[in-house]
């Protein structure tokens, strides 16, 4: 193996393990959205819909008490734009290492680029010195695959609850 492929091959474990605490934490917060959703009166495919579109935790648990309050939809759109505007920067901060790369993959890597993508993402690129798209994907998917397993899971329990 090259000096490159090793160092390569190095960083994407390193990526992995960072990520295991990220994967156990989604697990437990997603399936308390799942919960809260559900009490909120969001359907199973609503609240799928909310973890996979949305997909910003915290956005996610203050829209699902305004809709539970009835909030008017002006409301929280600009609650959840307000606390997602953060995102922008952690946009910005990637942007210079990912310019090479098609506009579609950028697309696809800011929609998944929350918080701690965006820690697992920056740490990475300060070990390589550069972006490694197949680490940028893992990044993104390794906090969204189990926050939208959880999210269900968490409603499905809320259901299995009696009143």
């Amino acid at each position: 193996m090259s000096g490159a492929a090793a160092v390569l091959s190095a960083a994407r474990r390193r990526l992995v393990v960072d990520s295991l605490g990220i994967w156990a934490i989604a697990i437990i917060v997603g399936g308390i959205f799942g919960f809260t959703a559900r009490e909120g009166g969001l359907s199973l495919i609503e609240t799928a819909a909310f973890s996979s579109i949305l997909f910003a935790g915290a956005a996610q648990f203050a829209a699902v008490g305004l809709l539970a309050v009835a909030a008017p939809w002006s409301s929280i759109v600009l609650l959840v734009w307000l606390l997602n505007a953060r995102h922008f920067l952690y946009a910005a901060s990637i942007a210079p290492h990912t310019t090479h790369l098609p506009r579609r993959i950028r697309a696809g890597l800011a929609y998944l680029l929350t918080d701690e993508a965006f820690a697992l993402t920056s740490a990475h690129i300060a070990r390589l010195g550069r972006f490694d798209l197949a680490g940028g994907w893992y990044a993104g998917f390794s906090i969204f695959v189990p926050w939208n397993l959880a999210t269900i899971a968490g409603w499905l329990a809320g259901a299995a609850l009696p009143e």
